[in-house]
């Protein structure tokens, strides 16, 4: 019980992360990047190293995004002298609890859930 409550928890900002992100390729219409965030969150079911891996990189991605996004609009409120300062500290956060997210993969919980153990504890190479 302890475990899965554990592994719930760790996959909120995961989920959270991917859906977000998949709202903001959404937004710019740029619909193939929002069925490739879908298919990653439906991946997620799948108990497999390679996905595992797969999604770290996904969000890896995801907070370049919105690194690239602060700072464009940064510079477009810069340029019509409107308050950005907020949006900053909100897309700086965002950013960072996604990259951090990619992290969670690499907890004792998740390790076990994806099955990236052998039986010497080396992780595992293949999917």
């Amino acid at each position: 019980m302890k475990k899965t409550l554990l592994l719930i928890l760790q996959f909120i900002p995961i989920v959270l992360s991917l859906l977000v992100i998949g709202a903001h390729f959404m937004r710019e219409g740029l619909m193939g990047f929002v069925l490739v965030s879908l298919l990653l969150l439906i991946s997620l079911f799948f108990r497999r190293p390679l996905v595992a891996r797969v999604v770290q990189v996904a969000l890896i991605l995801a907070s370049v995004e919105w690194v690239i996004t602060a700072y464009q609009l940064m510079v477009f409120r810069l340029k019509w002298q409107l308050p950005w300062l907020r949006m900053i500290l909100i897309l700086s956060g965002v950013a960072l609890v996604t990259f951090a997210s990619a992290f969670l993969f690499q907890t004792q919980t998740m390790k076990a859930h994806y099955k990236m153990k052998d039986e010497g504890g080396r992780m595992k190479a293949e999917g």
